[in-house]
């Protein structure tokens, strides 16, 4: 018994270590999951990063705005420029 105990443990454990092989792809390793997914992440930040790039540039220049009434018409009155433009309204 003292004799083939050590033989029949070192078969068995044999046995056992040649179970892996069966195992076919398991799928994903951790190590890919965690690169597709930074390579993700750096994807979205990018995106981002243009957008706000696109919206500094869109407030960059603000529209112009009036200040007064007679901003952008010149010298001429309000009525003058009404008088003008009767006939076509």
């Amino acid at each position: 018994m003292r004799l083939i105990f050590p033989f029949v443990w070192l078969a068995v454990m044999i046995g056992l270590a040649s179970q892996g092989s069966r195992v076919g792809d398991i799928g994903i390793t951790e190590n890919e999951k965690r690169r597709i997914e930074e390579a993700d992440i750096a994807r979205r930040v990018t995106l981002l990063n243009e957008r706000d790039k696109k919206r500094e540039l869109k407030n960059h220049y603000p529209p112009p705005s009036a200040r007064r009434l007679d901003d952008g018409i010149g010298n001429n009155s309000i009525k003058e420029l009404m008088d003008g433009f009767r006939g076509l309204l």
